[in-house]
Parts: structure tokens; C-alpha cells; sequence
């Protein structure tokens, strides 16, 4: 399960979760273009994504309900 294992969320920041290799960080700076709501985001580690040009970012909130894109149109 990705929501188990991070510590405490601190204000002004949010959780990572790498979705290849599962890999977990805590309380990390947020990017000024991150959804309020959200509190995790999967997206790749460094590890997973060398020599990717771009990665897929999915955001989610407190209830695990997946944030979606203004783009990205209605569920």
C-alpha cells in the first residue's frame, strides 16, 4: 500500500511515492504549480526515470481520491 509508511505531513509540503519501484519520501518541498489539495503524488524517483524526457505526475488528496489536471476533463 503507498499511504503506509510516511511520516507526519508538515505544512508547505508533500509526499512522494515512486510507482516502479515504490520507493517512499516524506515531507518534501512543494513546486509553486502543485494542487492545494493534494498531499501525495506519484511520480518517478530519480532512479526510475533516467533517460525519460517526461514522467507521468498523478496528484491525490487526504482521502486518496486522485486530483485530476484541468485538462484532463471530468472522470
Amino acid at each position: 500500500m503507498e499511504y503506509v509508511g510516511f511520516t507526519r505531513l508538515r505544512p508547505g509540503r508533500i509526499h512522494l511515492y515512486c510507482p516502479a519501484c515504490g520507493r517512499k519520501m516524506s515531507n518534501m518541498p512543494r513546486d509553486a504549480n502543485d494542487p492545494k489539495a493534494a498531499v501525495l503524488v506519484h511520480i518517478y524517483c530519480q532512479r526510475c526515470c533516467q533517460g525519460c524526457k517526461e514522467t507521468p505526475m498523478y496528484f491525490f488528496n487526504a482521502r486518496g481520491k486522485r486530483i485530476r489536471e484541468a485538462w484532463e476533463g471530468p472522470a
